[in-house]
């Protein structure tokens, strides 16, 4: 059973970025040709798994996918104490603690930023984000 909104395009089979924008262009057509308001949302995901507020997350993870026990433990350790420095050429720079993210270069950082954007189009509809 798939936790995701249905008008999601993304991880979804079959479904493109194309497919998205001729969703997207006719549903706002569609709005403005009865006189209704229309509007799109478009998110940066620039530095998006950079950008993870981790206590957020693990609410998310808990009441929204039901995960508790040892594996809600598991992420919960896997998102915690997270250092980070910058390494150029010869240069290394100093480990600085990090308290947003969800390491993008690991096999988990990916399926927890999508848990973590699996409410978007809910919210988006509802007009109410928490």
């Amino acid at each position: 059973m798939y936790l995701f909104h249905v008008d999601q395009f993304a991880y979804w089979h079959n479904r493109s970025t194309t497919q998205a924008l001729l969703v997207v262009g006719e549903r706002i057509k569609k709005s403005l040709l009865n006189g209704e308001v229309a509007g799109a949302v478009f998110y940066d995901f620039t530095d998006a798994f950079g950008s993870v507020n981790r206590d957020h997350l693990l609410r998310k993870i808990s009441q929204d996918f039901s995960i508790t026990g040892r594996l809600f433990l598991h992420i919960a350790s896997f998102l915690n104490d997270h250092s980070a420095r910058i390494k150029y050429a010869d240069m290394v720079g100093e480990w600085l603690t990090s308290y947003f993210e969800t390491s993008a270069g690991t096999s988990l950082g990916p399926i927890l930023f999508i848990m973590h954007l699996h409410d978007i189009l809910k919210c988006i509809y509802a007009q109410v984000c928490g």
